[in-house]
């Protein structure tokens, strides 16, 4: 994707979701995008659960870009995802568990997510995120959801691979809503090199656009 001028907002206000149950970091941030998107949505633990279904690797915490893709269509908001790999994501955080019934669970997890993905109709694309990429997103009145390697909320240090919604730029910063950020928190301001630092996580980058499904006359 061609660069975009810096200094983007999103268009959609980003209200703060926390997770409703440990381990529930990408749902939280998926939901936060869905409400800013659809505000009658509920943000509570049987709808964080629903998401977590359609998105889970198999492994407590973690969840592939794809997956919430599915969840974000389900809830009839488009998406695009952008990861690399595509095929296997975190795949080196489920191989360093040890367990060969795991990864055999990852694989198969990930082929399905796939094949229901293209079923849907969800855009794929295999790539490294930039955050130009992601203020792209932003100029397109999308909000970027991103796979990053920590929490931005006060400096803690995520347990797994972390999600948070991009919800502005400029030239020198990245504003963002973490799900760990309490509950009245402002957003979240980072560095654009802090940020741009933690973009994937073990290896692993991945990006998905949310947009607000075209309305039909």
């Amino acid at each position: 994707m061609a660069a975009t001028p810096q200094g983007t907002a999103a268009r959609h206000v980003v209200e703060q979701v926390q997770p409703a149950f440990p381990h529930a970091v990408g749902p939280a941030a998926l939901m936060m995008g869905l409400r800013a998107l659809r505000p009658e949505l509920d943000a509570d633990e049987r709808a964080q659960i629903s998401i977590l279904r359609s998105a889970t690797l198999g492994v407590a915490g973690l969840v592939s870009p794809v997956g919430l893709a599915i969840a974000a269509r389900r809830a009839l908001v488009a998406a695009k995802v952008t990861a690399e790999p595509l095929t296997l994501p975190l795949h080196h955080v489920v191989a360093a568990i040890g367990d060969p019934s795991a990864l055999a669970t990852h694989r198969a997890i990930c082929a399905d997510h796939l094949a229901t993905a293209r079923a849907m109709g969800i855009p794929l694309y295999e790539s490294a995120v930039s955050l130009e990429e992601v203020e792209g997103v932003l100029v397109l009145d999308g909000l970027p959801l991103v796979l990053v390697q920590r929490s931005f909320a006060d400096g803690l240090l995520a347990p797994a691979p972390h999600w948070v919604i991009v919800i502005g730029t400029d030239d020198s910063h990245v504003m963002l809503r973490d799900p760990l950020a309490a509950v009245d928190a402002a957003p979240t301001v980072v560095a654009r090199a802090t940020f741009e630092g933690t973009l994937g996580s073990h290896g692993d980058s991945a990006l998905v656009a949310l947009y607000p499904l075209p309305t039909r006359p």
